[in-house]
């Protein structure tokens, strides 16, 4: 190993002076000053090779590594981190595949990845992320809720109204799955299909509790409704409403919330003044004021600031 390529230890030749080894550094000018970024990649596997040698701790190991990665304030971290975490999911899940809290996580995970790899700057993974998000949807539905993506819609219907609340975690996320992929699938004639479905699990989350999730079920109706064109039966005024109601439910806490309102909303119906307003709130929100969700709410509020930069050209 060369000096001048990395550090090395010579503990033995300080033995003897009872002084700890310090690192010998390059004395080649171009590594000089230059440090490595952490490896969270190696980090995260080994990690998964820990969890997977003590089985029996994976379900309380999980939740506070999901509950540390929503609180993060770090973009640079949930960029590099989050590879790890999500290669750590996959591994429990081939382990345990009808878990469906494993489930759910993944779903968690995948979808709050694909939605920060634009301010990542790989904008281009997130079709790949999303289909990975949807294969977890889908086996939540169909495993844990006997619901398929291509059952006749009128069954499908049918079925959704038929569960109760002891599976309305596992609903809402596995809709939460599904609508991320559409997202990423616009225009698709695989997303306009199955877009109704979705809003189906979100009418049933509405009829259950829609206090749940920081009122997303309206949040994610209000999206259906404001993107609808009104030749297409899209109604404006309940996208606005929804979205009011899911801001009354979250305290105006959850800046998705809010810029989905800003997007869907205000720019669609040409509202200049609605959509400033909202973008102002977004990028004077505290962050630290919920913690609990700081990692979401960082990610909307540098969408808002961009949306808010762009301004002149949108109206």
């Amino acid at each position: 190993m060369t000096q001048n390529r990395r550090q090395y230890w010579e503990p033995k030749a300080l033995a003897a002076t009872g002084k700890s080894p310090q690192p010998v550094r390059s004395t080649n000018p171009e590594l000089i000053g230059k440090t490595r970024k952490p490896q969270f990649i190696g980090t995260g596997l080994l990690l998964i090779l820990v969890l997977l040698s003590s089985w029996g701790c994976a379900g309380r190991l999980i939740q506070p590594l999901l509950v540390s990665m929503n609180s993060q304030t770090d973009l640079d971290l949930i960029c590099e981190g989050g590879p790890a975490y999500l290669l750590i999911i996959d591994s429990l899940i081939d382990k345990s595949p009808d878990n469906p809290e494993l489930l759910i996580s993944a779903i968690k995970a995948y979808s709050a990845y694909t939605a920060v790899l634009p301010e990542c700057g790989r904008p281009e993974r997130t079709i790949q992320i999303s289909d990975k998000t949807y294969r977890y949807a889908r086996r939540l539905l169909t495993d844990q809720l006997n619901l398929h993506t291509d059952q006749d819609f009128q069954e499908f219907s049918t079925r959704v109204a038929k569960i109760g609340p002891n599976k309305l975690e596992q609903l809402f996320w596995a809709g939460y799955g599904w609508a991320t992929w559409i997202r990423f699938h616009s225009g698709t004639v695989e997303a306009i299909t199955e877009l109704p479905r979705v809003e189906r699990i979100m009418q049933r989350i509405l009829e259950l509790d829609e206090t749940y999730y920081h009122g997303s079920a309206h949040l994610f109706l209000g999206i259906i409704e404001g993107g609808k064109p009104a030749l297409l039966g899209g109604k404006p005024e309940d996208s606005r409403a929804h979205f009011e109601r899911a801001l009354a439910i979250n305290g105006r806490r959850y800046l998705p919330a809010l810029v989905s309102y800003a997007e869907f909303y205000a720019k669609t119906t040409l509202n200049r003044e609605l959509f400033e307003t909202l973008l102002t709130e977004i990028t004077e929100f505290p962050i630290e004021s919920a913690p609990d969700i700081a990692a979401a709410n960082l990610i909307a509020q540098k969408k808002g600031q961009r949306l808010l930069d762009q301004i002149e050209d949108i109206f």
